[in-house]
């Protein structure tokens, strides 16, 4: 993941090189950085602005390349596996985790042999439709709802499976990443600064994604940066030992 030490070391080298020594304080990082990390998830997840008339797409988007899978992997989450499974109630409902962004998946493992010792489970994929669409689903005797068939509708804080009878679901979900921190404590004797790593929290992108967030950072504090720059001042710190 992408060191929160790493980026402000390099924004404040490029600070040094572009703006006289107008660096940044450890604070302002970390306020600035909350904003650089949904700047960030919004880029590799999708960003609504960039859709067009006949073409609603962003320039990039989740599962849309294996780089956009690969960016976002420390944010998904499959249930049972990651997390608890999950719990659906009486009426086919179950709540949406707090952490919740984006429905990669959902499945029903339904047992098909349940007369032997070992279970024959067969993983059915659970349809996700809009509210709009389920009504029509539910009046129709051909296309109603089965467990060799089902569907799911997603509400304001909870989940809805079609039939209500529906159980063992396994889900693979987005989560919002965590808020990157720069820990620090201060020397008493020089009033310097000093990185706390252990209470640090990192960027949940790769280490590849250094470059695109480096740019957020830099452009906030009123430096426009093009990629190739980027590269260029990370190879000269490389070149004088700094990292």
């Amino acid at each position: 993941m992408v060191s929160v030490k790493l980026v402000l070391d390099l924004v404040n080298f490029i600070s040094n090189k572009e703006t006289a020594g107008n660096t940044m304080k450890i604070d302002e990082y970390n306020t600035l950085i909350k904003a650089v990390n949904i700047d960030m998830l919004n880029l590799r997840y999708g960003i609504p602005a960039q859709y067009r008339p006949g073409q609603p797409l962003p320039q990039q988007s989740y599962e849309v390349t294996k780089k956009m899978i690969d960016d976002l992997r420390y944010l998904e989450v499959r249930t049972g596996v990651e997390t608890n499974p999950i719990v659906i109630d009486q009426w086919g409902r179950s709540n949406i985790p707090s952490d919740y962004l984006h429905l990669s998946s959902a499945r029903h493992n339904r047992v098909v042999n349940n007369n032997c010792d070992i279970k024959d489970v067969v993983p059915t994929d659970i349809e996700l439709l809009t509210d709009a669409q389920i009504g029509d689903r539910l009046g129709n005797s051909i296309t109603m709802p089965t467990l060799e068939d089902p569907c799911m509708v997603i509400y304001s804080t909870y989940f809805q499976f079609y039939p209500k009878e529906l159980r063992m679901v396994e889900l693979t979900y987005l989560r919002f990443p965590d808020t990157p921190y720069y820990a620090y404590t201060i020397d008493e004797e020089t009033d310097e600064y000093i990185y706390d790593a252990t209470h640090s929290v990192d960027f949940e992108f790769p280490d590849d994604c250094l470059i695109d967030i480096v740019r957020f950072v830099a452009s906030y504090v009123g430096i426009n940066l093009k990629e190739s720059v980027v590269i260029q001042y990370v190879e000269q710190i490389k070149d004088e030992g700094k990292q």
